[in-house]
C-alpha cells in the first residue's frame, strides 16, 4: 500500500480536516514502525540486506505473521525496501538510528511511543483524580539518553553562569547522565557539588560516568528527591533543574 497515494486520495471526500489529520497519522505510523523495528532488533538485523528466512532466524521469530506485518509497514512508510527478495533499510530516519548518534535518536523514538503517549492517553483520567503513576524506573534511562540532544545548547548557557567563579558549589536536580556536572567542571575546574535523581538506574549510570570522567572528588551522585538532602549538603551557589 502506498500511504502517500492513499492519503492524497482522501481529498475527494471533502471532509474538513481529514486530509491533514491523516498526514499526521502517517507520521505516527512511521514513528511507531521505527520504534518496533528498533526494539525487535529488526533495524540492527538489516544493517546488511536480509531475506525473510534469514530475518526469522536472526530474530528468533515464533510468530512469523507479525514479522510479515512489520515488514509491510516498513515498506509502506518507505523506511524499508526490498530487492531480489532481500529487505534493506531505505529511510533516512532508520539509517540514522544505526549511525553514530543512533542511541540518542532511538531514545527520542522510545520516549515518544512510551512515556509521552502514556501521558496523553491517561491525561483525562488523571485530571479527574486517578493516580499519576510512577514510571520513572521504566523510562529514566531513556530520558537520560535523549537529553543528550540538548547538551551543546545547555553547555553554552552554563558557561555564562559559572565561568571564572570560585568556589562554585552546584546542585543538579534530576542529574540524568551527569553531563551537566561534567560540563560545569570543564568550564570551571573549581566547581564541586551533588547530582540528584530519583531513578536508581539513572543514578547508577551517572555514578559510573563520574568515575569514568575522574570527577569523584568533585561530585557525588545521590539517589532521592530534593527532600532527601540535609542542610549539611548546602548551601549551593547554583541549583539546576534542567
Amino acid at each position: 500500500m502506498n500511504l502517500k497515494y492513499a492519503i492524497t486520495s482522501l481529498r475527494i471526500l471533502k471532509i474538513s480536516g481529514l486530509y491533514h489529520l491523516m498526514k499526521d497519522w502517517q507520521v505516527s505510523v512511521r514513528i511507531h514502525f521505527i520504534f518496533a523495528a528498533y526494539e525487535s532488533g529488526l533495524l540492527k538485523a538489516l544493517n546488511q540486506p536480509c531475506d525473510r528466512k534469514t530475518l526469522i532466524k536472526k530474530l528468533e521469530v515464533k510468530r512469523t505473521e507479525l514479522l510479515d506485518a512489520l515488514l509491510e509497514v516498513g515498506l509502506a512508510t518507505k523506511e524499508l525496501a526490498v530487492k531480489n527478495e532481500k529487505f534493506f533499510i531505505k529511510g533516512k530516519r532508520s539509517k540514522a538510528i544505526l549511525g553514530a548518534d543512533g542511541d540518542m535518536l532511538a531514545a527520542v523514538i522510545q520516549a515518544s511511543v512510551t512515556y509521552y503517549s502514556d501521558a496523553y492517553r491517561n491525561l483525562t483520567a488523571r485530571m479527574h483524580g486517578e493516580e499519576l503513576g510512577e514510571n520513572l524506573d521504566e523510562i529514566g534511562d531513556i530520558v537520560a539518553r535523549f537529553s543528550k540532544i540538548t547538551e551543546p545548547i545547555i553547555k553554552e548557557f552554563l558557561a555564562s553562569l559559572v565561568r571564572d567563579k570560585s568556589p562554585m558549589t552546584v546542585l543538579d536536580v534530576g542529574c540524568g547522565s551527569g553531563f551537566l556536572l561534567r560540563s560545569i567542571h570543564d568550564i570551571n575546574s573549581n566547581a564541586n557539588g551533588i547530582g540528584l535523581d530519583t531513578d536508581k538506574a539513572v543514578v547508577e549510570q551517572a555514578t559510573n560516568n563520574i568515575i569514568t570522567w575522574g570527577l569523584t572528588n568533585q561530585f557525588k551522585i545521590h539517589h532521592g528527591d530534593i527532600y532527601s538532602l540535609s542542610e549539611k549538603n548546602g548551601p549551593f551557589d547554583l541549583i539546576s533543574l534542567i
